[in-house]
């Protein structure tokens, strides 16, 4: 099967072949075809360059292989008809082999990432998520390659806040490509969901559903606008009611199919100017989707002692190991003699660091999530109710949760520490 391309798709590998253009940005909305687009024009310049080396970075290593590399029609693999090979050095590192050519494969998102850069020589870069890169790593990236007599440079990127960094930055920001990298070698192409023809309006009507307020502008619609106001659009106009977000049975009750299979914990621990939060999350299917209801919670913005929270984690335990199958408990990991004083009760449930992943993905998951009619609370838990409907975006910062004490972020980081250790596997099941 050969994803049919539109004439902007077209267009842009067209130009792509026959100009000089060193730096080539695909930003829009996803599932747009910018990266098949880009990927195309990648191979192709990679084929035609004199070079010897290049390069191609994601978010991760892993993000980099399954955005762009390993898709059997649509990756970079498919897309170069069996001259590319994957290998790995015996560093360990990872490469794609293309004749005489070897395309050097990075993650980019960590602090000390562009340091693997240092004393490499490229005639392209090929950067997947860009916004999601290091700042330095993008800077090392660029210096690297335009010290190349030879050189193209493409990126893709879901659009940001108009004033993220990526925009903005004075050394390395897309605003400044083409006056930092010469102006008439530059060029930005904008891509949403008409410029795929492969993908049905039925489809279209899908995704457009799974989001809601500045992810449904920016991964949508494909624009870059300011978060503002309430985060979780598709909560508050969808938690009551027979279709809502919020339950008075639990799942299971009515189906046993949907019975809950297993429950983690999150705990976000209480200090000067916040509550102790604990809530239990429990982990079912429906329609075949993976699906996750808040079952219960504890909230105390009081008492912040160590054997406060210790009667208090030992209660919780008991109620619920009596209905349910515990699986897994995630602390806040800054707090290490509470994890340690938790772990020292003998209870059947071991309290493991959380990830703490960026907020910014836990916020997208759980919109989604509740988009979707794949996330719920039980009505009980009235604190982490009023949690989701209450959070603000920070309207002095750039996509960030509003934490002036005005409102309950310790509920939502105890349930985000609960889930993102699976985040994975809920966003693989949203494809």
């Amino acid at each position: 099967m050969i994803l049919p391309l539109s004439e902007k798709s077209k267009n842009a590998i067209r130009l792509g072949h026959k100009e000089s253009i060193e730096n080539t940005v695909y930003e829009g909305s996803i599932r747009s075809a910018k990266t098949f687009t880009s990927l195309i024009e990648w191979a192709d310049y990679v084929l035609h360059c004199k070079m010897e080396k290049f390069l191609m970075s994601g978010n991760t290593l892993g993000s980099l292989s399954r955005n762009c590399i390993d898709d059997p029609e649509f990756g970079f693999i498919a897309i170069s008809k069996g001259t590319a090979q994957e290998r790995t050095d015996r560093d360990g590192s990872r490469y794609i082999q293309m004749g005489s050519k070897k395309i050097y494969l990075m993650g980019a998102n960590d602090v000390g990432s562009y340091k693997k850069l240092q004393g490499l020589t490229i005639g392209g870069w090929y950067a997947d998520e860009l916004s999601l890169h290091n700042p330095m790593f993008i800077k090392t990236a660029l210096g690297r390659s335009i010290s190349s007599p030879l050189v193209r440079n493409i990126a893709t990127l879901n659009p940001e806040a108009p004033n993220h960094w990526i925009y903005t930055d004075p050394d390395i920001g897309l605003n400044r490509w083409g006056s930092n990298y010469v102006p008439k070698y530059f060029r930005l192409w904008h891509f949403t969901l008409n410029d795929n023809p492969a993908i049905t309006e039925e489809r279209k009507r899908r995704l457009a559903e799974s989001y809601s307020g500045i992810f449904y502008q920016r991964y949508i619609l494909g624009l870059r606008i300011m978060a503002e106001g309430r985060i979780y659009g598709s909560f508050v106009n969808n938690k009551r009611g027979e279709e809502g977000n919020v339950l008075d049975i639990e799942p299971g009750t009515n189906n046993p199919k949907e019975k809950i299979f297993k429950v983690t914990f999150g705990l976000d621990f209480g200090g000067n100017k916040s509550a102790t939060a604990i809530v239990c999350v429990g982990w079912f299917v429906r329609d075949n989707k993976l699906c996750i209801v808040i079952l219960d919670e504890v909230f105390d913005s009081k008492n912040h002692s160590v054997e406060s929270m210790i009667s208090q984690w030992k209660s919780f335990i008991s109620r619920i190991r009596e209905k349910y199958l515990i699986d897994r408990a995630f602390g806040d990991s800054s707090e290490q003699l509470i994890i340690k004083s938790l772990n020292n009760l003998g209870l059947p449930v071991y309290v493991e660091d959380a990830m703490k992943r960026p907020i910014i993905d836990r916020i997208r998951l759980f919109d989604a999530l509740f988009a979707q009619r794949r996330a719920f609370i039980m009505r009980r838990c009235k604190h982490t109710i009023e949690a989701f409907d209450t959070a603000m975006w920070d309207p002095k910062k750039i996509d960030e949760r509003l934490d002036d004490g005005t409102t309950n972020i310790d509920s939502l980081d105890a349930v985000e520490y609960a889930v993102e250790r699976e985040m994975s596997a809920l966003i693989e099941d949203m494809r």
